[in-house]
């Protein structure tokens, strides 16, 4: 059986670093990672950086780092949050929005509006796209969906989950290996 040392030699990944040992706790976490520099996007806030050390704290709160330069680690984070974090919450708050409609607001259509101006007073511009104030006849097209159709159409909307896409981004920037404590079968 070979000792506990040459056990890096088969996972030497593991023997890194932990996310919990790099940042402790929120405020080490937001400082760090203010700290690079690369965050300038405006809507990563402090707040945000609480929340986001949260969620990758419970989603990798004693995983192993897979780097062995932890202070390039760092930077690497700030990097994948600077570079994925404000479309999540774009995504985020549309989602927020989705699951606040009302069932009117869902089953809402589509409407067609056509105009016909025949002899307008006004002379219409080849180079513009506004309207023109006068009109001798309107055709109007309206629709509404059903219940079903809303619902199926929300459905599919609030299927993806955005946060677990969002935290996918970081995964590889953790070790993929469990644990060293397996016996080695073969020496």
């Amino acid at each position: 059986m070979p000792d506990s040392g040459s056990m890096e030699l088969f996972a030497p990944e593991y023997n890194h670093a932990t996310y919990d040992s790099i940042f402790p706790d929120s405020a080490t976490f937001i400082s760090r990672i203010r700290a690079t520099g690369i965050i300038t996007d405006s809507l990563i806030t402090d707040a945000f950086l609480g929340r986001l050390f949260l969620m990758l704290y419970a989603k990798h709160g004693t995983d192993p780092i897979k780097s062995s330069n932890p202070p390039q680690w760092v930077f690497k984070v700030a990097l994948t949050t600077e570079s994925f974090a404000p479309a999540f919450l774009k995504r985020e708050d549309i989602q927020k929005k989705l699951r606040a409609l009302s069932d009117d607001d869902m089953r809402e259509g589509y409407k067609n509006i056509f105009n016909h101006a025949i002899n307008p007073s006004t002379t219409p511009s080849t180079d513009s796209t506004n309207e023109l104030p006068y009109i001798s006849d309107q055709n109007v097209n309206k629709g509404k969906k059903s219940k079903i159709d809303a619902y199926a159409s929300l459905w599919d909307i609030l299927r993806t989950d955005v946060v677990e896409e969002f935290l996918k981004h970081y995964d590889k920037l953790f070790s993929a290996v469990a644990t060293t404590t397996n016996r080695v079968v073969y020496y």
